[in-house]
């Protein structure tokens, strides 16, 4: 006897391995690994600096970061690297034109604008463009 699809129909018994098959590879991991989540990904950063801003100590321009990471953890990173003061700002641009919004996640621009898979961020301690 058939197995009863969503209608209430009986499923002719030729089809129920095919069905119970996809059924199957819909819900469960293929054998040959799955994709990283958002948490595991990890995205190459370049930070440059643009205008007055300080070069970073020990001239480390590229950072490996989680994708999920936010314009404002890198912006208290840099701060942390640059040594400034609390009551100095940073700002940060992508393609040397706009500055991306606090809550975007590094992702979410490398989507956008990676180039050579790699995301180019320039920072400085004034505004600089737009």
């Amino acid at each position: 006897m058939g197995d009863s699809n969503q209608e209430g129909q009986e499923t002719p018994p030729e089809q129920q391995p095919q069905q119970q098959q996809q059924n199957q590879s819909q819900h469960q991991p293929t054998q040959q690994g799955k994709a990283p989540s958002p948490d595991e990904t990890k995205i190459e950063i370049f930070l440059k600096n643009t205008g007055n801003a300080p070069v970073i100590k020990n001239n480390k321009t590229k950072w490996l970061v989680k994708a999920s990471t936010k314009v404002s953890e890198v912006a208290k990173l840099l701060i942390k690297l640059l040594n400034l003061d609390s009551n100095q700002s940073i700002f940060i641009y992508v393609n040397q034109s706009f500055a991306p919004a606090l809550d975007q996640t590094v992702q979410n621009l490398f989507d956008c604008y990676e180039c050579d898979k790699k995301l180019v961020l320039y920072y400085a301690t004034t505004q600089a463009w737009g």
